[in-house]
């Protein structure tokens, strides 16, 4: 008889299967390149939670998140294939992963010659405190060798007084998409489907660029590292009953349990995990040392 570890290996093969087939069946071309890494890389984050694991309710809706992702990958290839197929009404942007990637296919409207679009995390470089993205036009989505024109973004949070409004964003990008008109708003069009409020052209001024760009009060929180660095550090009480992690204040993997709301962050240095909250991992034990509970 297999044991849970194998069992559950085999839900991630049959995971894997069921992407590759929506794969053959529904070929994307110069899409694939954007959408197969981004199913796999989730497939592969549900398959590790296993070892995070500590109730079989916890097991049952890991099993269940592996294979809806499989299943939605499947509906949103075939939805994108037949946005670039079909005729009727223009297709939405497609959120292949909520607030870090989305897709929309563009075949019928004569003011943008490029036929897809694709808005996606990551890319390059930014200081700690924005968000980069990759904002990518390709003219032909079935060519798998068309590797789309690439323009680097990146979000700032919006200060109102002194607190970041919430899910609002100042915008940089290149001149070179500020002067496409229509890609520029496509892109505006595609941060709003991934809930993000973003002011475009708000970051071109050069001041209100080098405010931004230095970061939210850079003097009180200078400041504050400086009391932070002289303050001394207290001792555990007891170093024999606790140990804290390392990954303690890092940015933690936020994993989606779809289709619902619920989220799970975990803990990239020891895999402990809790339901919602902020993506900053809190104060807690290193599970490798046998304790699994947070402060």
């Amino acid at each position: 008889m297999k044991t849970i570890d194998e069992q559950y290996d085999d839900g991630y093969h049959g995971a894997l299967f069921t992407a590759e087939a929506a794969e053959q069946a529904w070929l994307m071309g110069g899409l694939d390149s954007f959408l197969a890494p981004a199913v796999r890389q989730r497939l592969t984050a549900y398959r590790d939670l296993r070892h995070s694991c500590d109730t079989a309710h916890q097991l049952a809706d890991d099993a269940m998140a592996l294979s809806r992702t499989a299943a939605d990958y499947g509906a949103l290839r075939r939805a994108l294939f037949y946005d670039a197929t079909q005729h009727g009404a223009e297709p939405p942007w497609r959120i292949v992963q909520r607030g870090s990637f989305a897709v929309r296919i563009r075949p019928r409207l004569h003011r943008c010659a490029e036929a897809a679009l694709v808005l996606s995390q990551g890319g390059h470089e930014v200081p700690a405190w924005a968000r980069a993205w990759t904002f990518t036009a390709l003219s032909n989505p079935f060519n798998p060798k068309d590797p789309g024109t690439c323009f680097p973004v990146t979000l700032y949070r919006h200060f109102e007084h002194t607190e970041p409004a919430k899910d609002s964003y100042l915008i940089d990008a290149p001149p070179e998409l500020e002067q496409h008109g229509e890609w520029y708003r496509q892109m505006f069009y595609g941060f709003l489907a991934l809930g993000m409020k973003v002011s475009l052209g708000a970051v071109t001024h050069e001041d209100t660029k080098r405010r931004v760009v230095e970061g939210p009060d850079r003097d009180s929180s200078q400041e504050s590292a400086r009391q932070q660095r002289k303050a001394p550090e207290a001792a555990p009480r007891d170093a024999d009953a606790r140990r804290d992690c390392p990954g303690t204040g890092q940015k933690g993997e936020v994993i989606f349990q779809e289709p619902g709301d619920d989220w799970h962050v975990k803990c990239r240095v020891c895999g402990t995990r809790w339901a919602g909250g902020s993506d900053i991992v809190p104060s807690h034990n290193d599970r490798r040392s046998g304790f699994h509970h947070l402060q």
